[in-house]
């Protein structure tokens, strides 16, 4: 993708998340003026479909407009604002997901807040985090599995599945040795099945730790009244 589409497709989908209408757009960045007569809808149009680019300075009007850095809108930069660009570097978080937690902190009651503070330290959500995610990997490799062994006999399959486990295992090991951490390719069936009700504990263990937790608050408040 060139610079060109990169800022039209930014453009377009700024506008969009933002609510705003090309009018609106057009009355707070573009001046009717400096495009002598020219229609200034069509010509947010034309940059936001990529026929044509706008220069640097309407660039930098676009950009205080959505609250973005002019490296966003050129596609130097995957993170919107230098802000972003920090927390995730800090955290790992998406700007999508920087966003939603601001909507959270800004819609929700503090107790809500003090929960959600409290899920993102427990080490059983994070735990269930992993093990989510290595469910997510299981089905893929579930999948795998079938259609790596079906063309072998039925009564070699296993054999020849513990061989490869085997084998893989010990890449692994290696692997992990040397500072990588590679997912093993192969998952027998069960392996979903197995790991579903592993996940179910972890979200029974880490209700217990919430309403434990909800319980000793009450009563550092009620001790304290």
């Amino acid at each position: 993708m060139n610079d060109k589409s990169v800022l039209s497709n930014r453009l377009k989908t700024l506008r969009k998340e933002s609510g705003a209408t090309q009018a609106t757009v057009c009355e707070a960045v573009l001046q009717q003026q400096y495009f002598d007569n020219l229609n200034i809808e069509k010509v947010l149009s034309n940059y936001e479909n990529g026929r044509r680019k706008p220069d640097y300075e309407t660039i930098l009007k676009f950009a205080e407009f959505y609250n973005v850095s002019t490296d966003y809108l050129l596609g130097a930069s995957e993170h919107k604002n230098e802000k972003n660009l920090t927390v995730n570097e800090q955290t790992g978080l998406s700007d999508d997901a920087i966003a939603a937690l601001g909507k959270i902190s800004k819609t929700f009651t503090p107790e809500i807040m003090d929960l959600l503070n409290y899920i993102l330290s427990n080490e059983n959500a994070i735990s269930l985090l992993i093990d989510i995610n290595n469910l997510s990997l299981a089905h893929k490799n579930t999948k795998e599995y079938y259609k790596y062994y079906e063309g072998l006999p039925v009564m070699e399959r296993e054999e020849q599945f513990n061989k490869d486990i085997e084998a893989k295992t010990k890449e692994v090991i290696a692997k992990r040795q040397s500072g990588k951490y590679p997912t093993i390719e192969l998952a027998p069936p069960d392996y979903e099945k197995y790991r579903i009700i592993i996940i179910n504990e972890k979200v029974h263990s880490l209700i217990k730790d919430i309403v434990d937790n909800f319980d000793k608050k009450e009563g550092e408040r009620n001790g304290n009244d």
